[in-house]
């Protein structure tokens, strides 16, 4: 995660597990380096998912398990792709976080 540059979001952990979050709602976690969770209500048509395995009972309604390498996009649009669900995920998570 920390490859997103975004340097007004440090990235955090919880349970050892690194994350993004927007006054403390968690908005995007990385499970290993094949699989980001995005905290949004919906995603692009053009974007890869992954399904969740099983053992991640906390993805569920308005959680996405996305690829961080899309590579069904040129490499350019794969980047934007992610760092704007990424940046949607933390504007979501500060509005439930206002909520």
């Amino acid at each position: 995660m920390a490859s997103l540059d975004l340097p007004s979001w440090p990235v955090t952990e919880a349970y050892g597990v690194p994350l993004l979050a927007c006054e403390g709602i968690a908005a995007v976690v990385a499970l290993g380096t094949d699989f980001l969770v995005v905290r949004v209500d919906s995603l692009p048509p053009e974007v890869d998912t992954k399904d969740p395995a099983p053992e991640w009972s906390f993805v569920h309604e308005g959680w996405h398990v996305i690829s961080p390498w899309q590579s069904r996009l040129p490499g350019a649009d794969a980047e934007r792709a992610v760092k704007g669900l990424v940046s949607a995920a933390l504007t979501h998570a500060a509005r439930l976080a206002q909520a």
